[in-house]
C-alpha cells in the first residue's frame, strides 16, 4: 500500500476567517450610465473582474480596450463592425474581443452582458 507523503497544509484559520455563518448575501449596488444609445449597468466592477449589461438601442462607437472582452447577447439582435467587418448578432451568439482589436462599433437593439479582467 502506498503512503500518502504530499499532505497539503489546511489552512482552517484562514478559512475561518473568510466564513460567514449563517450566510449573509452581499450588498451590491448597480450603476446606470448613460452614452450614445447605450445603456450600461454596471454590476461588479473590480481589478479583478468586471461584468456589465449594455442595452443597446441605436449606433454606438467604443474605443480600443487594454483588456480583453468577452460579451453574450442575451436579448434582441444587432451587428458589431470593426477592422472593416460587420459580424451579425443574436440571442445566444457569445464572442471575445481581444487586446488590440481597435475601436468596435455595435449598431442595434439588443442587450449584451459584457465581462472583463
Amino acid at each position: 500500500m502506498a503512503g500518502i507523503s504530499n499532505l497539503r497544509d489546511l489552512h482552517l484559520e484562514k478559512a475561518i476567517d473568510v466564513t460567514t455563518v449563517p450566510h449573509q448575501d452581499a450588498v451590491s449596488s448597480p450603476r446606470v450610465d448613460e452614452r450614445d444609445n447605450v445603456t450600461i449597468t454596471t454590476f461588479v466592477e473590480s481589478d479583478f473582474f468586471s461584468v456589465f449589461k449594455w442595452n443597446l438601442h441605436g449606433k454606438s462607437t467604443f474605443p480600443s480596450h487594454e483588456q480583453y472582452l468577452l460579451f453574450s447577447v442575451i436579448k434582441g439582435d444587432g451587428a458589431l463592425i470593426g477592422n472593416g467587418e460587420r459580424y451579425e448578432l443574436q440571442k445566444g451568439t457569445h464572442f471575445i474581443i481581444p487586446v488590440g482589436f481597435g475601436e468596435l462599433e455595435l449598431d442595434g437593439h439588443c442587450e449584451l452582458i459584457v465581462s472583463h479582467t
